[in-house]
């Protein structure tokens, strides 16, 4: 058996060495023990958000799909004057769903605590209340144990509790603990970086790890810091009332909650029959026009809606939106795109509300974009829309000024 440096290993059973005649075998058994140091069943590259790429841990696997297994069992023979060496990754073999048949899954090594944190950025207001932090401890070791869960704070900070306990008595369990952060009174907006800290037997665990588990791959890991980031904001907040239409999903609506206001979903009864106008504004999500058939079903009443005083807030969506006029009037999607993250935007209407109320939007809200600046704008419309931004590339390949970025209509 070929281990890592710091294992250790001892026969069990069978033979390891021995003269084989035809059609027969060599079998042997061996248990394994982990080092109590051992690298974890990590890919070898991590995400590091700050640029919005993959850093290379080990330069040395640079173009494998994955790091070698850990464990591999090795078989030299010998045949007249040739040797032959044989290297395999030893494997649990086990049954499958239907599609997958017989899977497999290698040596794997895991912390015996993953702590992950919800949500991962906490939107905080200057001058807000406390902001409620979860952490999510999942136990795999075995046998019963004992621990302590804290949050590491930026200085100045509170947490409340300082400190909780962790108890499990089998594998598999798990506990969710809540932490009040509070800000101190004097901060400055900007990013702050929280992290949970799990202590079991005189060990820190501060990361908490994914799995990647379908029928037709091997089961796999991803890791990430047991950390959330605390975004203070000098920011004041309308007291509207707020409509959410989920489409294909993403953490708009949690980021409104966090700015300190109620969000109500909808869902299809609501768009169907409810009453729409105790809303101060409705929003629709993420592709919500290919992802939700009541959204098209009832999109008449967002009409009305609006022609009776409400605001809707149309975000993303692609070509899916040009099925139908889902607006009041003629508009299209197009393919249109601002492909450099840190292109200058434009305002085109720097007296509209939208820009000055209830805060001032300046240049520096479009800083530390980490995406394209945008992708499919608004292209052909009726001339009733009326452009708010726009954007140019600043690179030949994508020449000129592009609308149709953020656009408004005004009906009833």
């Amino acid at each position: 058996m070929v281990t890592p440096e710091g294992w250790t290993q001892r026969r069990e059973r069978g033979e390891t060495s021995g003269t084989i005649g035809r059609n027969e075998g060599l079998a042997s058994a061996f248990g394994l023990r982990v080092a109590e140091d051992a690298e974890y069943s990590r890919p070898y590259w991590v995400r590091n958000p700050e640029v919005d790429r993959f850093d290379i841990l080990k330069p040395e696997l640079l173009g494998l799909p994955f790091a070698p297994p850990p464990v591999q069992a090795r078989v030299t023979f010998h045949s007249g004057d040739i040797e032959v060496v044989m290297e395999e990754a030893v494997q649990y073999r086990y049954e499958g769903a239907w599609v997958g048949t017989e899977k497999q899954q290698r040596v794997t090594v895991l912390p015996a605590l993953s702590v992950n944190v919800s949500p991962r950025i906490v939107v905080y207001p200057t001058g807000a209340e406390s902001r409620t932090i979860s952490v999510d401890v999942v136990y795999k070791g075995t046998g019963e144990a004992r621990g302590t869960l804290r949050l590491d704070m930026p200085a100045g900070w509170n947490v409340t509790p300082s400190e909780a306990s962790l108890s499990f008595n089998r594998k598999g369990e798990a506990a969710v603990l809540r932490f009040e952060v509070e800000a101190p009174a004097t901060v400055e907006p900007g990013p702050f970086t929280v992290e949970a800290v799990a202590t079991m037997g005189g060990k820190e665990f501060r990361e908490g790890y994914e799995t990647i588990d379908y029928h037709h791959i091997e089961k796999r890991y991803i890791f990430r810091p047991s950390q959330a980031t605390v975004q203070a904001l000098d920011i004041d907040v309308a007291p509207v009332t707020v409509g959410y239409v989920m489409g294909v999903g993403d953490d708009v609506p949690e980021a409104i909650q966090q700015l300190g206001l109620d969000v109500t979903m909808l869902d299809e009864e609501a768009l169907a029959e409810g009453d729409l106008s105790r809303f101060d504004i409705i929003l629709t999500g993420i592709r919500a026009y290919l992802n939700r058939q009541d959204l098209r079903a009832y999109n008449d009443r967002l009409i009305d809606y609006v022609e009776q005083g409400g605001t809707v807030v149309v975000q993303y969506n692609k070509y899916e939106f040009n099925d139908a006029q889902w607006g009041p009037y003629p508009i299209l999607v197009s393919n249109n795109r601002v492909t450099v993250e840190e292109a200058p935007v434009r305002i085109l209407a720097p007296d509209h509300p939208v820009f000055n109320f209830p805060n001032r939007v300046t240049e520096d809200d479009w800083k530390d974009w980490v995406h394209e600046r945008g992708t499919y704008f608004i292209g052909e419309k009726d001339e009733r829309y009326t452009d708010l931004l726009a954007s140019e590339d600043p690179w030949p390949y994508n020449a000129g000024e592009k609308r149709g970025i953020f656009v408004e209509t005004r009906h009833g």
